[in-house]
């Protein structure tokens, strides 16, 4: 009698119930529910403290207060040479907010960097919390926390949970709102930076923000993704190809007339006639 072969899981199965092991332990969250979360909504979800995982508002606040540690040590090991923090590229402010939002995908936030004169940060902070579609915006608050904190210079940034990065026309107003208020108070709005599960848009790559000479952007990053919408010229060639061989096979379709030359009339002479 042949012994059972038992199917041994894949390191990806280990390491899913490791994982859902530990949200157990430091959550409170069942390991199957943590589980069967990580595998049908993905691991990248696991911290944006939806109810589809929490059952209860005390675990939401766990999970939260764990996704801020891990966001956090990885800002501060990448930073640890420096010790301090200069968003003076639009690449680097893209880099700085994907970070920041990462998880938060249940609903919009709006947050803000104020920074000094040479662009150092001097605090980041989530400023407000919205809804799905729309993160309200109350001016008074952020020009306090602007004056409060003696900054010259403020980075902007809200998550889009969809995950497109397009700037819809009421970002666009709110940013030129927002930039008209702080200039009353001689505060420089640098940039708006769109976050999107991983992707980013810059507001000031697309001159949608005036942020000065000091402040590089990254006019390549544009240039590439315009450039990976465009078919590439093997694809060109293919389309090509198809399009000469559908006129063969419709030419092959006509009906074969006498062998009459039919002179061509000048264009020139007959306005309707077709080239």
């Amino acid at each position: 009698m042949k012994k059972p072969v038992l199917k041994e899981n894949s390191q990806y199965e280990s390491d899913v119930d490791k994982l859902a092991g530990l949200v157990k332990q430091l959550a409170g969250i069942s390991k199957s529910r943590a589980a069967q979360f990580i595998k049908e909504t993905g691991a990248s979800e696991l911290f944006s403290g939806s109810y589809a995982i929490c059952e209860t508002d005390t675990q939401r606040a766990k999970l939260l207060t764990l996704r801020d540690f891990m966001n956090t040590l990885e800002t501060v090991r990448d930073n640890q040479m420096n010790k301090e923090y200069y968003l003076n590229s639009s690449s680097k402010a893209c880099d700085y907010f994907n970070s920041f939002f990462t998880g938060l995908n249940d609903r919009e936030y709006f947050a803000a960097a104020f920074m000094d004169m040479s662009f150092r940060i001097i605090k980041s902070k989530m400023v407000f919390e919205g809804t799905i579609d729309e993160s309200p915006l109350y001016l008074r608050e952020l020009a306090r926390d602007a004056i409060f904190q003696n900054c010259t210079k403020i980075l902007i940034s809200h998550n889009h949970p969809n995950g497109t990065t397009r700037a819809s026309a009421a970002d666009i107003e709110a940013t030129r709102e927002i930039q008209k208020t702080l200039g009353n108070l001689n505060i420089e709005l640098i940039d708006h930076i769109i976050a999107a599960r991983g992707k980013s848009l810059s507001m000031a790559e697309f001159n949608i923000i005036s942020p000065g000479p000091d402040y590089l952007l990254d006019v390549g990053k544009k240039l590439r993704e315009n450039a990976a919408t465009k078919p590439s010229v093997r694809e060109q060639l293919k389309s090509a190809g198809e399009r000469v061989r559908e006129r063969s096979v419709n030419s092959l379709d006509k009906p074969i007339g006498n062998s009459v030359h039919t002179p061509v009339k000048n264009p020139s002479k007959d306005k309707n006639a077709e080239i």
